[in-house]
């Protein structure tokens, strides 16, 4: 099951995942407050079971409660927190940026601390844009590769690319 949706509500808990296996769309809607355990929790979110023991043990998710046999029994807070943590580090942000942004949340909320949070997100999406402009480089190179390659591979055939009247790409960029 892939997880689609997740809201906590004021008054409900809903939950869409989608069953890849059955190809159906499964709705939870509770009035309780929602839990389940690690396994069920890691098929939700499409994350193994070791991953959301160390996302724990480092920080990234608040320590889960543990229910009367001493297994994790994930809350909707729990939850909550686990969809957080896989959208953000989807987005590109590292292990140890989900630790600070997490241990910031977990402070008294003050504007400091709201700065922090958003400078971190900032700073990751800094990081995508130049991402994001290097691979339009590259692809802005293979689209001039596709559309000169018959070109090219003529001018090879017939000897008209000597090494001498190669052009020399790399120092057009300077």
């Amino acid at each position: 099951r892939r997880l689609l949706y997740f809201r906590h509500g004021f008054r409900y808990n809903f939950i869409i995942a989608l069953d890849l296996a059955q190809r159906s769309i499964i709705v939870y809607i509770s009035k309780e407050e929602y839990s389940m355990n690690i396994k069920k929790a890691a098929e939700m979110f499409d994350l193994s079971v070791d991953t959301l023991r160390y996302y724990e043990r480092v920080g990234v998710i608040p320590p889960v409660h543990r229910n009367a046999s001493g297994y994790r029994d994930y809350t909707t807070n729990d939850l909550n927190w686990i969809y957080l943590a896989k959208n953000l580090r989807n987005a590109g942000l590292s292990v140890e940026s989900l630790i600070e942004f997490a241990q910031l949340a977990q402070l008294r909320e003050t504007q400091d601390v709201e700065e922090a949070q958003k400078q971190i997100l900032f700073d990751q999406l800094e990081e995508l844009d130049k991402k994001l402009a290097e691979m339009q480089e590259v692809r802005e190179l293979l689209v001039y590769k596709i559309e000169t390659y018959d070109e090219h591979i003529a001018k090879f055939k017939t000897g008209e690319m000597a090494s001498d009247k190669v052009e020399k790409l790399w120092e057009r960029k300077k």
